[in-house]
């Protein structure tokens, strides 16, 4: 008789991809961030993982995004914490012109919302460009492109960021000695 092959095991993903904040690790703050009309390419989105499991958990995101009719709102997450963002919808249309868009939707005095839309195969390339990430490589990806989206999304871990209005009291990564020191810059 065989055995079932167990499934890899993804550190938070897998307990965290559901995004209604249950499950085991409903608690801890994945990604802190947010939106600045001045970053150093125009508007921008940070995204700043706080550990190669929360790379993961996003690039599993994606990945789930990219079948069709999958959507998901990465601030609802309670694991996600974003500044002057109030809204931003990740959702697979076969129909974009280009592989990924990143559209706004909504502009409210102390936040904005977007859409961020992108093929199957786009999502695909955005899960793609999380690898480096989700093995602990520090660094950075911009996920929407400069000029054409009407935001920069990037995405960050073990770098400092102190162009961007973050919720910084709140990331564990904020208290770790090595920033602190300096080591990520």
């Amino acid at each position: 008789m065989t055995q079932p092959q167990k499934e890899p095991d993804h550190g938070l993903a897998r307990d965290c991809f559901v995004t209604d904040g249950s499950g085991p690790n409903a608690d801890k703050i994945l990604i802190v961030g947010g939106y600045s009309e001045k970053g150093a390419y125009g508007p921008t989105i940070l995204l700043q993982l706080e550990s190669p499991a929360a790379a993961t958990w996003l690039r599993d995101i994606f990945v789930e995004v990219s079948k069709a009719g999958h959507t998901v709102d990465l601030v609802a997450d309670p694991r996600v914490r974003l500044s002057g963002v109030k809204q931003l919808l990740l959702e697979a249309d076969p129909g974009v012109g280009s592989l990924v868009q990143l559209r706004r939707t909504q502009r409210a005095p102390n936040a904005v919302s977007f859409r961020w839309i992108a093929t199957s195969t786009g999502w695909g390339y955005q899960a793609d460009l999380m690898e480096p990430l989700t093995k602990g490589r520090a660094g950075h990806q911009y996920l929407t492109t400069e000029g054409r989206d009407d935001a920069l999304i990037e995405v960050s871990l073990g770098e400092r960021h102190n162009g961007l209005d973050r919720v910084q009291d709140q990331s564990p990564l904020r208290q770790d000695p090595r920033i602190q020191e300096g080591e990520f810059q």
